[in-house]
């Protein structure tokens, strides 16, 4: 079952969000949902699209996003 990941940047996107959304699946693909400017508002709408049986989880340890992995 996939979860629903909130992730800190390292640097602040164009538009000042330092919140990154997306979903990870069991076989390590991964959907970008979306950059947003507050953690309270990422993990909000991460546990509205999660709904009830779905897992959250928040990563504070900042990423530096350069390169796209391929699996």
């Amino acid at each position: 079952m996939s979860k629903f990941v909130v992730q800190r940047l390292a640097e602040h996107t164009e538009r000042g969000n330092k919140w990154h959304l997306f979903t990870e699946h069991p076989d390590g693909a991964r959907t970008t949902l979306g950059y947003h400017m507050k953690r309270t508002a990422a993990v909000t709408v991460a546990r509205l699209l999660a709904g009830r049986r779905g897992k959250v989880e928040v990563r504070d340890k900042a990423v530096r996003i350069d390169a796209w992995r391929v699996a």
